[in-house]
């Protein structure tokens, strides 16, 4: 059952200490019977302020994002090199020119999902082989060589200019874009992957 509350406070009475008192009883005793507005507007405010957060990178963008939008920027050779067996942590664009390296084994995010917002742009240098990107990350190739045996699992490649060295992995989930560049030897493209 709805209960409309007219409420009026004409501008001669605002002196008027009693009908102040009035309406704010009656204000009182209508949230005492709706306690769950408080909740609805809780919510309401909470779930408003969660999707309008802003987004860390643009990650599953095509392209390299902005770097302010990262909390870590690598620019690779003038940061160090990245060496063997390494993995990027959360919201990082890691960005590679040419004379600089990211060595064997690297994981842009983690196995398990666990590390995203990840975003490698490679625009010349080197990249060793196993090189891996998971989960919720991106990688741009524009220039450069990346190394044997280069895998992408459920997460977004772009590749418009580079050089595969050895076979490159479409796994389940990945979502991969060819438009220029060069691959070696095999593309294998698995079940549930996308290659444009």
């Amino acid at each position: 059952m709805t209960e409309t509350i007219k409420v009026c406070i004409r501008p001669h009475c605002q002196d008027n200490e009693m009908e102040k008192k009035q309406v704010r009883k009656v204000f009182e005793n209508t949230m005492q019977n709706r306690p769950s507005l408080f909740l609805i507007v809780f919510v309401f405010l909470s779930t408003t302020f969660f999707f309008l957060q802003e987004v860390k990178g643009q990650v599953f963008d095509n392209g390299p994002s902005d770097p302010s939008l990262f909390d870590n920027v690598f620019n690779i050779p003038d940061d160090p090199n990245i060496g063997n067996n390494q993995q990027s942590a959360a919201s990082t664009q890691i960005n590679l020119f040419d004379g600089g390296s990211i060595g064997d084994a690297f994981d842009a995010g983690a196995t398990d999902g666990s590390i995203e917002d990840v975003e490698v742009n490679i625009f010349g240098g080197c990249v060793g082989e196993l090189f891996r990107v998971h989960t919720g990350n991106e990688v741009n190739i524009l220039g450069g060589e990346i190394g044997v045996d280069s895998a992408a699992f459920n997460s977004k490649v772009n590749i418009s200019g580079g050089e595969f060295l050895g076979e490159f992995t479409a796994n389940g989930g990945a979502d991969v874009n060819i438009d220029g560049g060069l691959i070696r030897r095999d593309l294998d493209i698995r079940t549930g992957s996308f290659v444009l």
